[in-house]
């Protein structure tokens, strides 16, 4: 399975954006022997944006990335992994050091609608109440603070049209 997506962080010079390549592609070897495809570098003063395509080892990449990133109490990162299979996206951020993970994906609410309720959280209960709700707020705080794109036309086609989907399915299993 391919997957595509996104890295941004804070950068103070281009040998930043180095950096996390070499980091990314070192993961990414320890996970499965393959580099991720970078397919587009993009900065500006403060911020960088890495796109890029990997193999299905590619969330266990994020995951590692950003627990790294919580460990070195990186101040701001965000990424975004799409799969080319069922409608998923994996949405990663630090926001002043805390790290957060949203799994968009309408198995989840495949998932939860058959499970006891005894068995649910507030944020699964929450999420079954309303699932578009639910995924639209953690898109917009995944969103929040980043000044690399200009236009956010750029990275809702890039996760827009998943989430779109994700929603339409999870809303189509509650009627």
């Amino acid at each position: 399975m391919e997957m595509y997506g996104v890295v941004i962080i804070n950068i103070e010079s281009e040998q930043d954006i180095q950096n996390l390549q070499n980091k990314i592609d070192e993961m990414s070897e320890e996970h499965s022997g393959n580099k991720f495809d970078f397919e587009k570098v993009k900065h500006n003063s403060t911020q960088a944006l890495l796109q890029f395509m990997s193999d299905s080892s590619g969330s266990m990449v994020l995951d590692d990335l950003f627990a790294y990133f919580a460990e070195e109490n990186l101040p701001f990162a965000k990424a975004s992994i799409i799969g080319d299979e069922d409608p998923f996206i994996n949405l990663y951020w630090i926001d002043n050091g805390d790290y957060y993970q949203s799994n968009i994906e309408s198995s989840r609410y495949e998932y939860l609608s058959e499970a006891d309720e005894d068995e649910l959280d507030e944020d699964d209960l929450a999420f079954l109440s309303n699932p578009k709700k639910t995924i639209l707020e953690d898109y917009k705080l995944w969103k929040k603070g980043i000044v690399v794109i200009e236009s956010f036309n750029e990275i809702n086609s890039i996760v827009g049209d998943v989430i779109d989907s994700v929603i339409e399915d999870c809303e189509s299993m509650v009627e």
